[in-house]
Parts: structure tokens; C-alpha cells; sequence
């Protein structure tokens, strides 16, 4: 791959990842706008036709648990809680790095990795 090409792609990907970035943010305020305008009547979602569109808003809440205080939770109640929550294993990168080469083995044997898209940021050298 010549310089210029690659110059070229690295130009064009930043001016898409800045465009994409202010897109997003549009939207967001857009979509907070319609949540706010529109009637949802207790209900977790609603809809409008408008301006030749059909759409659905769903009001949406981000839930965080706190692991120490479930974990002092499920000790008073151990069956009602492990009827209500799934066991998830999330590995530790830094012990599974020093483990047990058979364990790491064994480990491997679980897991599948798939490539996934690289990371790519760009920072422009003239606000540096």
C-alpha cells in the first residue's frame, strides 16, 4: 500500500469518525427530546406518526448491581435468590495470565475467540 493511499484512508477515516461522533450526539438529544415530548401514559413505551414516519420510543433504564451487597443478600436467601439470578463466570485477565498451565488449558477449551473490528483512533497532530 502506497503512502498516499494510506494517508489518504487515515484523512478520510478521522473525518468520518468526527462526523459520527457530532451525528451521534444529534441524535441522542433528538431521541431525549421525543422522550420527553411525547405521552407515555405510565407505560415504558409509545409511538407517533409524523412527518411520513412511524416511531416507537421505549424508555429505557441502565441497571447496575452491586456484587457485595448481593452477595450478603444471598446468604439469608440462598434459594429464592439462586432461583432469581444466573451464575455468570467472568474471567480475571491478570490470574488467568499467572495460572496453571493445565488450568489455562483447560480453559482454552472453553472459550472461543472470534477477530473482531480493530480499534482505531485518531488525534490530529495540529491540536496537539
Amino acid at each position: 500500500m502506497t503512502e498516499q493511499i494510506l494517508e489518504e484512508m487515515i484523512k478520510h477515516g478521522a473525518e468520518l469518525k468526527a462526523s459520527i461522533t457530532d451525528q451521534t450526539r444529534q441524535l441522542r438529544e433528538i431521541n431525549l427530546g421525543l422522550e420527553k415530548a411525547l405521552e407515555f401514559n405510565g407505560k415504558k413505551s409509545t409511538s407517533v406518526t409524523a412527518a411520513g414516519f412511524n416511531v416507537k420510543v421505549a424508555k429505557r433504564d441502565n441497571v447496575k448491581w452491586n456484587q457485595k451487597r448481593l452477595t450478603e443478600i444471598r446468604e439469608h436467601f440462598s434459594d429464592t435468590f439462586n432461583e432469581s439470578f444466573r451464575t455468570e463466570f467472568k474471567p480475571i485477565a491478570k490470574a488467568l495470565a499467572n495460572a496453571d498451565p493445565e488450568f489455562t488449558k483447560a480453559i482454552d477449551w472453553c472459550r472461543t475467540i472470534k477477530a473482531g473490528a480493530p480499534t482505531v483512533t485518531y488525534e490530529s497532530l495540529e491540536e496537539l
